[in-house]
């Protein structure tokens, strides 16, 4: 029964870094989905092997600028 003063360890958990993490994976993941839909809106333009190059560059960079 509750003394009416608030119990934290019926919360769950909650970790700021590893919602960080989650928040930039998220992103991370987005900005591939939106690169990818953009790259194949213009594919007529572009050869499949300079798309996939331009897309795995892209999260290469993507990659060195996270950490």
């Amino acid at each position: 029964m509750s003394d009416g003063h608030f119990n934290r360890s019926l919360l769950p958990r909650t970790d700021y870094q590893s919602g960080v993490r989650a928040g930039r994976a998220a992103a991370q993941r987005l900005a591939e989905e939106v690169l990818a839909r953009l790259l194949a809106q213009h594919e007529a333009d572009l050869p499949p092997t300079k798309a996939a190059q331009l897309l795995d560059d892209f999260r290469m960079q993507l990659k060195q600028g996270l950490y």
